[in-house]
């Protein structure tokens, strides 16, 4: 970050206050001494016209104190727009004089004086550094060609590639967004069977139990579909719904008992998944290892839980 604070000749205790928050946080900053003479005067000075240019051009993050000790010179004006059209956060603190209408309206947040602005920076601090953090990887990204979008992140997922998935996050995408086709980057990840985007996906805090648009899966039942065990007891231990139903009525255990993966059986009976919840049919997973006679089945079904 980038900090400008611009003054007027009366704010040297508050200026100084900030500069010693701002050096407590490392962070770069330039103070700006904008008084009557210096302003009005600028183009008869090329060092001072030429500081100011470049401070500016680098700002992240603007304070201005006393606004009714700095003229509203061409140069201000011209700092004014260049934040409103950059999108810059300026922060404004009047003074005495009241603040001219376009400043309150569009440029800037308003604060009654130093200690309240002081007091707002400290709280907020930790989201201004995760919004620049945020926007050093979206430059990032646009450098290595990468959209930021749900479908660039999923292709990374599908492929494996962690450490190029791990900037969508970085750079403000939600761990939970689905791709174009309502699937969400966990049950890509799981059907793509990349155990450790799985694992990764879990740890930043992705919505476990969503479901995908097409089958209605949740990523258990993804696990389960496609026979991985090793999946399958990663989500059961972050601890994923044991009974979920798909869009077709089929229930997890149902689908587990079709499978017929008994490891995999076993873990989903043993954490608390139901044998009775009956599908379209009618049909339990109970009713299906009779039915077509699974012995296995029918014992572990039937045995009590550990």
């Amino acid at each position: 970050m980038n900090w400008l604070i611009i003054t007027g000749k009366k704010d040297k205790r508050h200026t100084e206050k900030l500069t010693a928050f701002f050096d407590s946080k490392k962070v770069h900053y330039t103070v700006l001494k904008a008084d009557a003479q210096k302003f009005m005067c600028a183009h008869e000075s090329s060092k001072y016209l030429q500081t100011f240019y470049n401070d500016i051009q680098k700002t992240t993050h603007c304070i201005c104190f006393g606004t009714d000790d700095i003229p509203l010179s061409p140069l201000f004006m011209y700092a004014a727009g260049l934040f409103t059209g950059k999108k810059i956060p300026v922060f404004l603190v009047p003074g005495s004089g009241k603040l001219p209408d376009f400043m309150a309206g569009d440029l800037g947040k308003v604060f009654t004086d130093a200690d309240t602005l002081l007091a707002s920076l400290k709280k907020d601090f930790p989201m201004y550094v995760k919004l620049e953090v945020q926007e050093k990887v979206r430059k990032k990204l646009f450098k290595l060609g990468i959209p930021l979008t749900p479908d660039s992140f999923s292709n990374y997922i599908a492929r494996g590639d962690k450490d190029t998935s791990a900037l969508f996050p970085k750079a403000g995408m939600d761990v939970s967004i689905r791709d174009s086709a309502g699937t969400p980057m966990l049950c890509i990840a799981v059907r793509c069977k990349k155990l450790p985007l799985v694992s990764w996906l879990i740890g930043q805090g992705a919505d476990i139990n969503a479901a995908s648009e097409d089958r209605g899966y949740t990523a258990l039942m993804d696990a389960v579909w496609i026979n991985n065990y090793e999946i399958a007891e990663a989500l059961v231990k972050a601890g994923a719904c044991m009974n979920t139903v798909a869009k077709d009525g089929q229930p997890l255990m149902v689908l587990a008992a079709g499978i017929c993966n008994m490891k995999i059986c076993r873990l989903l009976f043993e954490n608390g998944a139901d044998v009775s919840v009956k599908d379209r049919m009618g049909l339990s997973a109970l009713d299906y290892a009779n039915v077509f006679k699974k012995q296995p089945l029918i014992d572990l079904f039937s045995s009590g839980r550990p």
